[in-house]
């Protein structure tokens, strides 16, 4: 039913753990990584109301409750929580060190600076036997962002891009575990990933801004993830694993058995003509609001045209 649900592989995830075909659309909104507040925008929990916007933890469901008016959102745990058990054992390499500085996404890069984050790496990097760094695939394929990287002497990978890609989180899980410790410069999802799997996690390397009109520097979501997060910080580091923090980041006591999910996803067989119903809602209210934006499109450039637009106006009142 929307797009974001199949971001990272997660609507796959989640249909084989609820034994349902690949594909089978989910009746509402998946939160698709780790949020600090509600576990989206305020306006994408909205979207698909008055189906259900599924956050991951504990945090994301207070605070939408603070918020008000959002008595649609539903705990679920992050899809990842839902990954089935890997088939073989992978041990980690012995003081191996994979570093994910914090990524946007196509439509909206973050500003890194990578030189000063291999500064800050050169560090740090005499305690580490080995240093491999993980960039979104659309910064790895770009040599300029790879260089400071590899001109230190640093392998450069990626876990590839998030759409179309049903094995991304298979793979960055395998990824993971191959490494002991784990760094990133901002608390993101793969942070609770890397908790949740008993890695070592620090938080170390320069700040990086996401949200550019709140906070373009960085430096607020610092000071917050220093006081959030003051165990993991490089620091205050003391070679332990905090599994308990990526278990409430991620959701884990809101997981879902296979019939809960079913039940909850409107996936039994007995359920087929209200899923199809939610499905065609759904539908309904996409065209409408594409047509009322339409119609807004045509008014805002009826009112930019000087003379048609005091007659519009007019005839408005």
């Amino acid at each position: 039913m929307f797009v974001s649900n199949a971001h990272y592989g997660h609507r796959t995830i989640l249909n084989r753990h609820g034994g349902v075909p690949d594909g089978t659309p989910i009746p509402g909104m998946v939160e698709h990584g780790w949020n600090y507040d509600l576990g989206a925008t305020h306006e994408d929990i909205l979207h698909p109301f008055p189906d259900p916007f599924y956050v991951w933890s504990e945090r994301n469901l207070r605070n939408c409750r603070k918020a008000g008016g959002l008595d649609h959102v539903v705990p679920l745990g992050a899809p990842f929580l839902y990954l089935p058990p890997l088939e073989e054992t992978i041990e980690a390499e012995p003081g191996s060190l994979l570093v994910m500085p914090i990524h946007g996404w196509e439509r909206s890069r973050v500003l890194c600076d990578f030189d000063q984050y291999v500064q800050d790496l050169a560090e740090i990097e005499r305690h580490f036997r080995s240093i491999t760094v993980c960039l979104y695939y659309f910064e790895h394929r770009e040599e300029r962002f790879r260089r400071p990287f590899e001109a230190r002497g640093y392998e450069v990978v990626t876990s590839g891009p998030r759409d179309n890609n049903p094995t991304f989180l298979h793979d960055l899980r395998r990824l993971l575990l191959r490494h002991e410790y784990v760094s990133t410069n901002r608390a993101q999802t793969a942070t609770f990933y890397a908790l949740h799997l008993g890695r070592k996690v620090f938080l170390h390397g320069p700040a990086a801004g996401v949200e550019q009109r709140l906070d373009p520097s960085g430096q607020l979501y610092q000071a917050w993830q220093s006081l959030e997060f003051p165990m993991l910080l490089w620091k205050n580091f003391k070679d332990e694993t905090y599994p308990q923090i990526g278990a409430d980041e991620l959701g884990l006591p809101f997981v879902r058995t296979r019939q809960e999910l079913r039940e909850l996803f409107l996936w039994q067989p007995e359920q087929r003509r209200a899923i199809d119903a939610r499905a065609s809602a759904v539908q309904q209210r996409n065209r409408e609001r594409i047509r009322a934006r339409r119609i807004q499109a045509w008014q805002d450039a009826f009112v930019a045209l000087p003379y048609i637009g005091r007659h519009f106006s007019r005839v408005k009142k």
